[in-house]
């Protein structure tokens, strides 16, 4: 926040108003302290400050140093009001620093408030009520100040032509408003059309497998066929060949009459057989 060398700050003058960071880490730790010497459990705090940033356009007046300075510790006072905790002892806890741009940035004011004060937690710090009250703080001292409404303030910079900003305000949330509409319509039909695309997807993948099967079965209804084909086929090649073997045996002249009979009788048998 106060950092000269970070990046985002090259542009940037860095004013501290009223440097309080020791007394918010102190605050914290005394009340670390108080629970443990009183062994008190739980409680711990992560969040040791709310910080609010206060900012104004570049198109009006821009308030000095000292002005930002009222500004701050307006707004503290503000909020003293509305935690019930004096303005001093809040003002102790407040730590208030100013970003002054000197490029395309808005100037800016932070405030951080600490969570912790009187080693008690003050949650309505982290609550809406505070930051309500640090935003109509900052248009009341804006007004006074720079002679600057809210409500009558005309953006120059942004397109919404001759328009008081709480009515281009208006119109902008409409618009949104209308562009969430469109936004849910659009997810609808498209979580329609997924679902249509997921049930076509298993209907196709079914039929697909279906098909696939099918193709396997006759695959293999065919694949069978061939086999005893070609087995028939074998056993016939075998049996015409041995036939040819008998006749050539049969008919050599030295072969006995015995051989001559006995092969008429096994092709006798075989034809038997085969009927």
């Amino acid at each position: 926040m106060k950092s000269h060398t970070a990046s985002s700050h090259a542009d940037t003058h860095i004013v501290v108003l009223d440097d309080n960071a020791k007394n918010i880490l102190a605050a914290v730790d005394e009340r670390k302290q108080y629970r443990k010497l009183n062994r008190l459990k739980g409680g711990s705090v992560s969040n040791y400050a709310t910080s609010f940033v206060m900012s104004l356009p570049t198109d009006i007046k821009q308030p000095t140093v000292k002005e930002w300075h009222k500004i701050g510790r307006f707004a503290v006072k503000q909020l003293s009001t509305t935690l019930n905790i004096p303005y001093e002892k809040l003002l102790k806890h407040s730590h208030i620093v100013l970003h002054k741009e000197n490029g395309s940035k808005n100037s800016h004011l932070n405030l951080v408030v600490s969570n912790v004060i009187d080693l008690k937690v003050e949650k309505k710090i982290t609550q809406f009520v505070a930051t309500h009250t640090v935003k109509k703080s900052f248009n009341m001292s804006v007004k006074k100040l720079l002679n600057e409404d809210n409500y009558k303030y005309v953006p120059k910079q942004n397109n919404v032509g001759d328009k008081p900003l709480w009515l281009a305000r208006e119109e902008a949330a409409e618009t949104l408003k209308q562009q969430v509409k469109l936004y849910n319509r659009g997810l609808k039909k498209l979580k329609s059309l997924l679902a249509t695309l997921k049930l076509n997807f298993i209907n196709w993948s079914t039929v697909y497998v279906d098909e696939i099967e099918s193709k396997a079965y006759k695959n293999a209804i065919n694949t069978a066929k061939t086999a005893n084909e070609i087995e028939k086929i074998s056993e016939s090649s075998a049996n015409e060949v041995n036939r040819l073997i008998e006749k050539v045996e049969s008919l050599r002249p030295d072969a006995p009459e015995e051989s001559r009979v006995t092969t008429k009788r096994k092709r006798r048998r075989r034809r038997q057989n085969k009927s």
